[in-house]
């Protein structure tokens, strides 16, 4: 399994602070490839309500808090 790179996030408890803050705004934002939207899809119909004990992969995941990535 492979990962992306971190973009610097400054101070890591202010970051938490930050994201788990009622008051913010967090957005998530995913790219998934077309092949694992289709694989999403198939194991709904198999597993049914989406709870599949399989993880799927995302090209690239951003976390923006406060219209700040």
């Amino acid at each position: 399994m492979s990962s992306g790179t971190d973009t610097n996030q400054g101070n890591e408890e202010q970051l938490y602070n930050d994201l788990f803050n009622l008051g913010n705004r967090v957005t998530i934002s995913l790219d998934i490839p077309d092949s694992e939207i289709q694989k999403l899809q198939d194991d709904y119909v198999r597993y049914g309500n989406g709870k599949s004990p399989i993880y799927r992969r995302v090209t690239k995941m951003t976390v923006t808090i406060n219209n700040t990535s």
